[in-house]
């Protein structure tokens, strides 16, 4: 098991077989960011769900105005995006941001299915 956080996150909500997610860990796609980049912007199709494996992230709205409104901020062992779009196909309103370096697990559509 490569991504323990993860087999953690899952089994707080249900019961999943090792053999499972081992499947699972096999097609999830992983990602580096590093400090202040961007996962997604505003009006871009979210096309995965990520995981935050290790890190620190913040998920932010920029008004007319230009003034930025935090929603979430979230960190090691958690999830943070945009399910909306993620399911609806639409563009997001939203801008998610690193706080720190940042390793993500990210599930697309195929394998979420």
């Amino acid at each position: 098991m490569k991504y323990p956080n993860l087999y953690k996150a899952f089994n707080r909500h249900i019961d999943l077989p090792i053999d499972v997610y081992l499947d699972l860990e096999g097609r999830l796609i992983h990602k580096k960011l590093g400090k202040k980049e961007f996962l997604f912007r505003e009006g871009e199709v979210v096309k995965y769900l990520p995981f935050i494996n290790d890190g620190l992230m913040i998920n932010y709205i920029v008004e007319e105005d230009g003034e930025e409104h935090v929603i979430q901020i979230r960190g090691t062992g958690l999830w943070l995006g945009d399910l909306y779009s993620f399911f609806s196909d639409v563009r997001t309103r939203f801008n998610i941001q690193t706080c720190q370096p940042t390793e993500l697990l990210m599930i697309n559509h195929e394998t979420f299915d």
